[in-house]
């Protein structure tokens, strides 16, 4: 009792954190130094981070050093200005993450591949050994929560509405061609990845699944690393080429990422049936055979400046293209009684190139005397341009009337993008808040022109052509709260958006206005547990917003028979999400977790068939329901020192139910997904893996399905120059050529079926070459701007 009085002595406390999810670090050591180097008091933090040292004469200048595994060590100084003063209360203090790259494969520990944090679980790229030798979109398969559909198309959830951001920041490149970008990403350029099924309130309200978020190798010091990969595919695919540099000289950072790739699809068949159930029923029968190429590429550029220690700013640049060229041949044949009652035959050529560019500038002001707080301004310019065009050559035709026809359209769309946030921690508590702007102008002209036989060329069709402009604006407010205390995690807030949207066309006759406010809550708990296990639970409530892909009129006429075009009167989409997880890290890696999400006023699919001009129109319309009741589930195990195998699956329980014809069509259907990965590692750095992965039929609607897979994949690589350069190569599904895509889709009055053979055995062969060193970190802004708010895919 006498010693807690001691003349001339005080203490210090404060709390310890993890820079990147504000939770309490455990079991930091704690050092008090004097200013010459001696350390005269040693202690640990508690499991919440807290820290309290006594015994420490109120005389002198001091600093305070923390160190622990897996972060970066920080000193901060302190003094006892009075000497009445028992304690110093220091600010938070915040850790940043360290990763390590072994020299060696003498592995002590097993570094956990999935990490669960509040609303969200991290895949660690670097931590799985077949990062090396794959590319982002065959890691996809292993990341809880996601996986590839036949098509090879991302579902979070099973949904395949979510956006994806490349260093917490939207980039136009993924919106047109996500999948081929990520092949051409080489995994091994790749940090993480953050998928947010609960994403807090700084990010936009928008992308029903959640919000996927790569994160790219930013950590040099004074030194640059970078990444070479180089691969070629065949039947299917062709050569790809990606990579990333990192460069840090003294306060200036510079990093890029790159790729590109060329496309080659041999001939493929398809078989379209349709039967209609009318006064006079008719069978129709479509066979094709249809061939393609292209190529895409983008490039990224990011850049940062340290103008001293509290002022940042950082940059970026974007942009991206593709185009694409396919040859379509198909018969045509309907029957009527089992007697033809129309024929044709169709040559269609399509050409569709695409472009688009983004470019931001962020400016960071960090708190002198509370380093954790900051505010950002941001700004984003963004802008996109697609011309696809195809033209038809109609011949031996029997009761069709069809000209020869050409169509295209000249679709542009310009983004602003303003924002601010604020962030203020306290303790055990951080306040966010931010407010921001989106100004987005949109243009899509389309042309049909017909072929005339008296004048020998082709005429525009002006009732089939127009201008349609679509000009929207949404404006934001968001406030949340982050609060840590002993081994639980609460996170809350809210967004606040309201949207207006003027749409016309340039005959002037339609018009459309939408003025609307919405309010977004979410909440989400993570309590920690012995040996770091962990259980998340939440809720959150976020909007599909129609992009311009499902708004546009444009009606797409490559098939005579069978035509799609845009709505511009869709309305939003309110989705609302529970959630559970719990993680379990060690030598089994293991995290499982369910959902229940339902939706009203649904902006599905809906197909119709018109009996008066033969024709059947796939469109959307805010004409259904859905609710999605699904269990996830991701195991990780190192069997020994060189066999290891994972499990990532889900199963996905769906009730739709939509508006067709006046009819309530319902679609119930059970629907799973397991992906199984065996790998082993030999002597001499050699590296064998086997893939199974197994698909159940998916919903396209409430009126159709798709039927599923089982896919094999094997590969061999050989790590050389002590692991900086990996060969690999592999092979996928060798005991099928072919696969069967079928889709099944059921009207009141119809319905038909799709099979398209296309090819499943795919030889890769893939070099991939890491240079550089990593040691250190750019520094890049917190906060910036993430414009996740529009779904523009076709399916659900």
């Amino acid at each position: 009792m006498l010693a807690q009085n001691t003349p001339g002595q005080g203490g210090v406390k404060g709390i310890v954190v993890d820079a990147n999810n504000h939770a309490g670090a455990a079991f930091v050591a704690v050092r008090v130094k004097q200013a010459d180097g001696t350390v005269v008091k040693v202690g640990v933090s508690g499991p919440d981070g807290k820290f309290l040292i006594k015994g420490i004469n109120r005389t002198g200048n001091y600093a305070v050093t923390f160190s622990a595994m897996n972060y970066q060590a920080k000193s901060v100084d302190f003094q006892f200005k009075d000497s009445s003063v028992a304690e110093v209360v220091m600010d938070t203090v915040y850790l940043e993450p360290q990763h390590v790259q072994l020299k060696e494969v003498g592995i002590v520990a097993d570094k956990p591949i999935v990490k669960q944090k509040s609303g969200m679980i991290s895949y660690d790229m670097q931590a799985d050994p077949d990062s090396k030798s794959s590319n982002v979109l065959m890691m996809v398969r292993k990341i809880p929560y996601l996986s590839l559909d036949a098509n090879e198309n991302i579902t979070l959830k099973g949904n395949s509405d979510f956006k994806v951001l490349i260093n917490g920041k939207s980039s136009g490149m993924f919106e047109h061609d996500l999948k081929n970008i990520l092949k051409t990403m080489p995994a091994s350029s790749i940090a993480r990845i953050d998928v947010y099924t609960i994403p807090p309130a700084r990010f936009d309200a928008e992308g029903a699944g959640g919000i996927i978020n790569i994160v790219t190798i930013p950590k040099v010091k004074d030194e640059y690393k970078g990444t070479i990969s180089i691969s070629d595919k065949g039947p299917v695919g062709g050569p790809g080429a990606g990579g990333s540099f990192t460069l840090k000289k003294d306060k200036f950072g510079f990093s890029t990422f790159m790729g590109g790739n060329f496309f080659n699809n041999p001939i493929t068949d398809n078989v379209t049936e349709r039967t209609t159930l009318v006064e006079t029923p008719t069978i129709l029968t479509q066979s094709s055979k249809e061939k393609g190429n292209g190529r895409t590429g983008y490039v990224g550029v990011d850049l940062s400046c340290e103008i001293d220690s509290v002022k940042l700013v950082t940059g970026k640049f974007n942009i991206n293209g593709n185009h694409q060229e396919n040859n379509k041949y198909f018969e045509s044949r309907q029957t009527t009684g089992g007697a033809p009652s129309q024929e044709y035959n169709l040559a269609n050529s399509v050409n569709n190139s695409s472009n688009g560019m983004d470019a931001g500038i962020d400016y960071q002001i960090s708190g002198r005397k509370n380093e954790g707080s900051r505010l950002t301004f941001s700004y984003k310019y963004s802008s996109a341009s697609g011309y696809p065009e195809n033209s038809g050559d109609i011949s031996d035709t029997l009761n069709f009337n069809m000209a020869d026809y050409m169509q295209n359209n000249d679709q542009q769309t310009r983004e602003h993008t303003a924002q601010v946030d604020y962030v203020y921690p306290k303790n055990n508590l951080t306040i966010e808040a931010g407010v921001k702007g989106i100004f987005r102008d949109n243009k899509s002209e389309y042309k049909y022109y017909a072929y005339d036989e008296s004048s020998k060329g082709f005429e525009l069709q002006a009732d089939l052509s127009d201008l349609f402009n679509y000009n929207q604006t949404v404006l934001a407010a968001y406030n949340s709260y982050i609060y840590n205390v002993k081994s639980w995690n609460f996170q809350g807030g809210f967004r606040v958006e309201k949207t207006n949207i003027d749409a016309n066309f340039l005959g002037g006759t339609k018009k459309v206005k939408q003025d609307y406010v919405s309010f977004f809550p979410n909440v989400s708990i993570n309590k920690g547990f012995k040996n770091n296990h962990s259980l998340n639970v939440g809720f959150t409530q976020r909007m599909k917003r129609p992009g311009m892909n499902r708004l546009n009129p444009f009606v797409d006429r490559q098939d005579p028979g069978f035509v799609f075009t845009g709505n511009p009167g869709l309305k939003p989409v309110i989705v609302n999400s529970v959630s559970v997880g719990y993680n379990i890290p060690g030598k089994i890696n293991f995290t499982g977790g369910a959902d229940y999400t339902w939706l009203r006023k649904v902006d599905l699919p809906i197909t119709t068939y018109d009996s008066l001009t033969n024709i059947t129109t796939s469109t959307f319309a805010n004409t259904g329901n859905i609710k999605g009741l699904s269990a996830f589930v991701y195991a990780a195990y190192n069997v020994t020192g060189h066999f290891s195998t994972s499990v990532n699956g889900d199963v996905i329980y769906f009730w739709i139910d939509g508006l067709e014809n006046g009819t309530i069509i319902k679609n119930e259907l059970l629907t799973y997904a397991v992906n199984l990965t065996l790998s082993y590692s030999f002597k001499h750095r050699w590296r064998a893996r086997a893939d199974g992965n197994l698909l159940s039929k998916n919903p396209t609607g409430f009126q159709g399905t798709s039927n599923g897979l089982l896919a094999t994949s094997f590969g061999l690589s050989k790590d050389l120059l002590h692991g900086k350069l990996t060969i690999d190569a592999g092979i996928n599904n060798p005991f099928n050529k072919y696969r069967h895509s079928r889709t099944y889709t059921t009207g009141t009055n119809f319905y038909q079926t799709s099979n398209n053979r296309v090819y499943y055995r795919l030889v890769m062969l893939t070099v991939n070459y890491n240079f550089g060193k990593m040691t250190g970190n750019i520094k890049k802004s917190k906060t910036t701007i993430r414009n996740n708010d529009l779904s523009n895919g076709k399916g659900m």
